[in-house]
């Protein structure tokens, strides 16, 4: 009874995995287009990246207690603002936390 009831849970199993594979191969996943960076916009990244490093090293360094993100957010628009960047916020916390906390662990 139970023998036949696993073959039948396997034998379900198999088949939802056979229709998975082919759903698959009929309709693949669209790739997305590799988004181009110009070398401005690199070097600016580059650039907050260094700033945020040497922010996070000196913080942790010093033996500040770690911050909360929404206290990195803060240094980040601070930092934005006092580079007069206009790009938008988002993309400026991304490289300034990338930056941050590379430093912060590189104590």
């Amino acid at each position: 009874m139970i023998r036949s009831m696993l073959k039948g849970v396997v034998l379900l199993f198999a088949v939802c995995m056979v229709v998975g594979v082919v759903q698959g191969i009929r309709n693949p996943m669209p790739q997305r287009p590799e988004t181009k960076v110009s070398p401005e916009e690199d070097t600016v990244g580059k650039d907050i990246m260094l700033r945020a490093y040497a922010v996070g090293r000196s913080l942790s360094q010093a033996g500040k207690v770690k911050p909360t993100s929404a206290e990195v957010d803060a240094m980040s628009r601070r930092l934005q603002t006092a580079m007069g960047n206009k790009s938008s916020q988002r993309w400026f916390k991304q490289y300034f936390e990338a930056g941050f906390w590379e430093g912060w662990k590189g104590r």
